[in-house]
């Protein structure tokens, strides 16, 4: 959000936003690395009735930066991302650095429900100087006050909480499948066919937990490698297992006669 203060304040901030943010009063361009975003006051409505204007739904604007460093994604749900961007406003008029008053601290979420990655600038924002070469003279450029940010994505906490309630739920169930199987291959006949068809129905559940991990990370990242892999391999085998015995027990039960 784009506000301005003292000198640069819109007199009649009071009317249109109730106190809450002042608009600057001078047509500015402000630049974030490359992309400028161009403010002009004069482009601002004014009140209608009971309707009152709110400044972000017209001092805001779109743009890309490259990721520079982090963990990669092989390490969801605890990898991080971060990049460098500096900022800087001249007035429009005259090619002079506007001052910029407070340290700029960004939040935001990058994607909405429980897989958001919040966004922070750590720290807030670092005083800068950047060159500034005006469009309207060809010269070597004037140092301008700038501020350089260092925003940080991280996923956040709800989402890692419930991608580990998930890797740990399959590992229950995979656990789950492997005293079932022990305890058939042990007790044979005397086990019903209800309890013989857990490990073949785990096999169908546990990859559709591992899709619901909270930001959709992609197959064979840390925790598919520690978890999913084994998890699969392990109720694979003993849905074979249980498969088997469950064979032997058939044919072995059309063998056998009985007398009146």
């Amino acid at each position: 959000m784009l506000m301005g203060r003292g000198k640069y304040g819109l007199q009649e901030a009071n009317t249109y936003y109730h106190n809450q943010a002042m608009p600057p009063n001078v047509a500015l361009d402000v630049y974030i690395c490359n992309p400028m975003f161009s403010y002009d006051p004069a482009n601002i409505p004014g009140p209608r009735g009971n309707w009152m204007p709110i400044l972000n739904e017209f001092v805001t604007f779109t743009t890309e930066h490259k990721i520079d460093f982090g963990e990669p994604e092989y390490k969801a749900p605890n990898d991080w991302y971060s990049f460098t961007v500096f900022t800087f406003v001249i007035e429009r008029d005259t090619n002079i650095s506007a001052p910029i008053y407070a340290p700029i601290t960004y939040f935001g979420l990058a994607n909405s429900g429980a897989g958001d990655f919040s966004v922070k600038s750590e720290p807030d924002g670092v005083p800068s100087s950047s060159l500034f070469t005006p469009d309207v003279s060809p010269g070597p450029g004037i140092l301008v006050d700038s501020y350089t940010l260092y925003p940080t994505i991280r996923r956040s906490k709800r989402g890692k909480a419930l991608t580990f309630f998930m890797f740990a739920t399959n590992w229950m169930m995979a656990l789950c499948s492997m005293i079932t199987t022990s305890i058939i291959f042990d007790r044979g006949s005397e086990v019903k066919d209800g309890v013989a068809l857990l490990p073949i129905t785990v096999i169908l559940v546990i990859p559709a937990i591992r899709n619901l991990y909270p930001g959709a990370p992609p197959f064979g990242i840390f925790l598919d490698v520690v978890g999913f892999f084994p998890q699969m391999f392990i109720v694979a085998v003993c849905t074979v297992m249980v498969l088997w015995i469950c064979s032997r027990r058939s044919v072995g039960g059309k063998g056998v006669i009985t007398h009146a």
